[in-house]
């Protein structure tokens, strides 16, 4: 499992949007979300190619995924390689070929970029 302390702090979704990546129907998935500490700064989490999306209790009010994880998986599908998960409210569940976190709202921080297991906790 990727537990990575930079989606800790991103919990406040501002904007889902879905965006077509070929004429073969594939989709990725950006999820813009703010952060907790400081409204300001915020993450752009691009879901390549996802599929196996599942979405539950969004809208109606702020919508939160306070503990966004995302798993690395090895079940022999080309275009499968992680998870990602909302493990507190199970509000997002989607399978996807790579996962692309990029913070935006501060001068330190605008345009850094970590992909895939680049998420991942070291130690």
């Amino acid at each position: 499992m990727i537990a990575s302390k930079l989606l800790d702090e991103y919990t406040d979704l501002r904007r889902l949007e879905f965006v077509e990546t070929d004429e073969c129907g594939a989709y990725d998935l950006r999820l813009h979300l703010a952060s907790n500490r400081d409204p300001r700064r915020t993450l752009r989490l691009t879901l390549l190619d996802v599929s196996q999306l599942s979405l539950s209790g969004f809208g109606g009010g702020l919508t939160q995924l306070l503990c966004i994880r995302v798993l690395t998986v090895d079940d022999g599908l080309d275009r499968i390689r992680f998870r990602v998960e909302d493990l507190e409210r199970q509000s997002l569940r989607a399978a996807c070929r790579d996962v692309i976190a990029e913070e935006e709202g501060t001068p330190e921080t605008s345009g850094s970029e970590t992909s895939g297991s680049g998420l991942k906790d070291k130690g």
